[in-house]
């Protein structure tokens, strides 16, 4: 089977059943080295189910975070225990495309109390 070059199109990842917790701490960055999954291409993430597969942000960081011009497709997942003191502790939209698809964001924590779970910006 052969690999697809980084950067080289659309990708998909399949989650079975399972939680998948986010252990490496850190906020404030947009490369993928700490905190929360960057979405830097067009990638869909499929579940088993959002009440079997979790994607869980262990309260480090948001869990998702879509940059600029990119897309995520959700489907089949559960987001949960995203923290932040902004806005999408679940999801943080900027400028890009988010669809969820049978899929659940709840239990997310933003200490400032605005958007916890899904927040889209928009320009």
């Amino acid at each position: 089977m052969d690999a697809c070059a980084a950067g080289s199109g659309d990708d998909t990842i399949t989650l079975p059943t399972g939680t998948y917790t986010l252990l490496v701490a850190g906020t404030g960055e947009d490369n993928n080295a700490t905190g929360d999954l960057d979405v830097k291409s067009n990638i869909a993430i499929n579940g088993a189910g959002a009440s079997t597969t979790t994607i869980n942000g262990g309260a480090i960081d948001r869990v998702l975070h879509v940059l600029s011009g990119n897309t995520l497709a959700l489907s089949g997942v559960t987001v949960t225990n995203g923290s932040t003191s902004t806005n999408g502790a679940g999801i943080y939209n900027f400028q890009g495309t988010l669809t969820l698809t049978d899929s659940r964001v709840a239990v997310n924590d933003s200490t400032n109390g605005n958007s916890v779970g899904i927040y889209s910006f928009l320009a």
